[in-house]
């Protein structure tokens, strides 16, 4: 495999990880997952959640114990839950201990949630703040996370309200509490994922809190994810191939399209260009 075929390939995989994981999977589970072994766990984890629950864990299938391991650790906690609880109880046992404490910790922690529910689909919030904070802490947490919305708790993590980004940039000097919305529409842990998808509120929203029964915070849902457990329309694969050399085929598959995009850029400034004015490398 040349350097440069490798390359493309890798910005392929980890540029435009949608398109690459519906390449990926009109090639079957084994060539799949032969590919994705021979990549970074990050860029595989990239374009693996792309893809339905059953369809990641038929890929892992072909993978040993420490890479299926180290590529999940990689996952959203709701993403790995996904994958791991379709698994018979020693495979996931076998896949769960090779994670790092800290996520091993999570993911049996929702996995103790009822199959098919939020709860083991959510994913962390550490969009959180306390109920006194000021406007400078609140800008910093978002800035941090990269949130849209701040969720705000009393001493008992109990969700009380929410702050959007966009009320907090507001340039009036309105207190904090003038911006928050109190009694924010949310979502119970224990919610069934089919109910969940016809929820009136991702008319308005992308992402929803989590709560448990004593209504405290536990975790966040995006409606994109919830969409991904339904499975999607599948594109039509980009370049047949076998094993690594799918690797390299996918890089080249890049590479053309890149040429095609700026041959048609090129054309168009030719076909504006005024009339006697000199094409493209030419001299007038």
């Amino acid at each position: 495999m040349s350097g440069l075929s490798e390359q493309l390939a890798l910005r392929f995989l980890g540029g435009h990880p949608s398109q690459a994981a519906h390449a990926l999977e009109d090639l079957g589970p084994t060539e799949a997952g032969e590919v994705l072994s021979s990549v970074e766990p990050r860029i595989a984890a990239l374009v693996l959640r792309e893809m339905a629950a059953p369809e990641i864990r038929r890929c892992l299938d072909q993978m040993d114990t420490d890479r299926s391991s180290s590529i999940l650790a990689e996952f959203p906690a709701g993403t790995a839950v996904s994958v791991l609880a379709s698994l018979e109880r020693e495979s996931r046992d076998s896949l769960i201990a090779g994670l790092p404490a800290s996520v091993r910790q999570d993911i049996r922690r929702r996995l103790e949630f009822p199959p098919a529910t939020i709860g083991r689909l959510m994913e962390s919030a550490p969009n959180i703040i306390g109920e006194d904070f000021s406007r400078d802490s609140a800008r910093d947490i978002l800035q941090k996370t990269g949130a849209v919305y701040l969720y705000i708790v009393d001493r008992q993590q109990r969700l009380t309200a929410v702050l959007s980004r966009r009320d907090l940039e507001d340039p009036r000097k309105r207190p904090p509490s003038d911006l928050i919305v109190r009694n924010p529409v949310f979502l119970s842990a224990t919610l069934a994922l089919e109910t969940a998808r016809g929820h009136a509120a991702w008319r308005e929203f992308d992402v929803l809190p989590v709560v448990d029964r004593s209504r405290s915070l536990v975790g966040t849902l995006r409606h994109k994810q919830l969409r991904r457990t339904a499975g999607g329309p599948r594109l039509t694969a980009l370049v047949p191939g076998a094993g690594l050399d799918t690797l390299v085929s996918l890089g080249e598959a890049y590479c053309s399209g890149l040429w095609e995009v700026i041959g048609s850029m090129a054309q168009a400034k030719k076909d504006r260009a005024p009339s006697g004015a000199p094409e493209l490398g030419g001299k007038k």
